[in-house]
């Protein structure tokens, strides 16, 4: 009876999805793409690697390619591996592929350079050249070349002689040789240095006269004289100027020694004295800024100091009490250098720690004080119907209230106040004062205070409570800003 065996099977989808492991010697397919895998019990799906036979696509393969070719290979893991072998042929190097096989090409598009004679070229680039080596004699060369007359017979020339003539230059005595030492030049050597502005003379004579040039060794010479020495004992006379690294002066006696005047070293104007000495002079206009020490001269005149005060027309100081006088200080000079008793309405800027005794005017006082209460909800917002007590010590006018909270939010402080006896055991009725609030801001200060009790007397108590609509505000101060009757 036939048997029939079915193996496990499903897409490649399907099965790295589901990713199982196949047990040791179990075989299952992948329907779409026809590759199997044997499971060995431990390794999952997607892991395992495809079953290969000894025959079929090839893995793991990495072929490389020797000198001369080329290689291109894909799916060298993947299983289906392929590789494509072409020849590296060299650019314009003669080869190339023609109905797929190479073939050697030498004409010009396909090689560069020159072959050389002793490989079977001619070694030229061009076709002139060509004609040039192979021309049967010199004239059919210049033929080629296309030369001229001239050229063509300087290149034919047999010799040295021959070339000369060709140019023009000639051979014989007239013309200009170099053996003949210019005498091609005139019929005269006396011609011929003045044609060259050489003179007349031969040579140039030396001697004594005005004519003569002069030697080197020369008795006028008081020695005998290197023309590259130029060392300053070799001066004997005339001066050196300044632009020289001279000092331009015909005795070196009047250089800054006791002859030297003023006038010598452009300083004729200058007067060499002691400041301690010197008697002064009147024409002096201008004095700078002088920011020290004792002035020893005559008196300066009061016009002519730079932003003097005024001090009146009067020749001195007034002293007294008076509005115009100076006011003199008591026992002055050997006194205690107190102030004598004057008015001190118009004075300001009065350091008060400096005062030792008597009374202050009330207008010299900060007579404001300050009445206030914080309450601290530990971190929470705030509970409404708390309430702070503020005893009033002076009797007084509130001009401000002010409210501060933690961060912005809502609350009303209302405040109220008592006016119990010394002793008494209950604060009794309360009086209203005014309230202040915050909403949704986080400082309001109100110097209006429309509809409040502005007074408050000595020993009352103010009363601080909480209340309104209390949102965010864990923590919120309120002063009174009283001023004392």
């Amino acid at each position: 009876m036939a048997v029939q065996i079915q193996l496990r099977r499903g897409t490649a989808s399907q099965w790295t999805s589901t990713n199982p492991t196949l047990a040791a010697g179990e075989i299952a397919i992948e329907t779409d793409t026809s590759k199997l895998k044997l499971g060995d019990g431990s390794t999952a799906w997607t892991s395992l690697a495809y079953f290969s036979a000894g025959s079929g696509d090839i893995t793991g393969v990495d072929i490389t390619a020797g000198d001369g070719l080329d290689i291109s290979q894909s799916g060298t893991t993947s299983g289906d591996y392929t590789a494509t072998v072409s020849a590296d042929l060299k650019a314009n190097g003669g080869l190339v592929i023609e109905s797929t096989e190479i073939a050697l090409k030498l004409d010009a598009s396909n090689i560069t350079g020159t072959l050389a004679i002793a490989d079977g070229g001619t070694g030229a680039t061009a076709a002139a050249m060509i004609g040039v080596i192979t021309a049967v004699d010199a004239a059919a060369a210049q033929d080629v070349l296309g030369g001229t007359t001239v050229g063509k017979a300087v290149f034919v020339a047999a010799d040295a002689a021959a070339a000369r003539t060709a140019i023009g230059a000639g051979t014989g005595a007239g013309d200009l040789v170099a053996s003949n030492n210019l005498s091609e030049l005139t019929a005269t050597a006396a011609t011929a240095r003045t044609n060259l502005e050489l003179g007349t003379a031969a040579l140039v004579a030396t001697g004594t006269g005005d004519a003569d040039a002069i030697l080197g060794n020369d008795a006028r010479l008081t020695d005998d004289r290197d023309p590259n020495d130029h060392s300053t004992d070799k001066l004997t006379s005339g001066t050196l100027g300044v632009a020289r690294g001279g000092t331009g002066l015909t005795s070196v006696s009047t250089l800054l020694n006791s002859n030297t005047t003023k006038s010598d070293v452009g300083l004729g104007s200058v007067e060499n004295t002691a400041l301690t000495t010197w008697a002064g002079s009147g024409n002096i206009t201008t004095v700078g800024a002088i920011t020290g020490g004792t002035w020893g001269g005559t008196a300066i005149d009061y016009s002519a100091l730079s932003n003097a005060p005024v001090l009146g027309t009067a020749a001195a100081l007034d002293v007294g009490t008076n509005g115009d006088s100076a006011v003199q200080l008591t026992g002055h000079p050997a006194g205690t250098g107190a102030l004598p008793a004057v008015s001190g309405a118009a004075l300001t800027s009065l350091n008060a720690s400096n005062v030792s005794s008597g009374n202050l005017a009330d207008a010299y006082v900060d007579l404001r004080v300050d009445h206030g209460v914080t309450f601290d909800g530990g971190g929470s917002v705030i509970e409404t119907a708390k309430v702070v007590l503020v005893p009033v010590e002076r009797a007084g006018v509130i001009k401000a209230a002010t409210l501060v909270a933690d961060a912005s939010g809502s609350i009303t402080i209302t405040i109220t106040k008592y006016d119990p006896a010394a002793d008494a055991t209950t604060l009794g009725s309360a009086a209203a004062v005014g309230s202040i609030a915050l909403a949704t801001k986080i400082i309001n200060r109100d110097t209006t205070l429309s509809g409040w009790t502005l007074a408050v007397a000595e020993g009352d108590i103010l009363a601080f409570t909480t209340g309104g609509t209390i949102a965010t505000v864990t923590r919120v101060t309120c002063k009174l800003k009283v001023e004392l009757a």
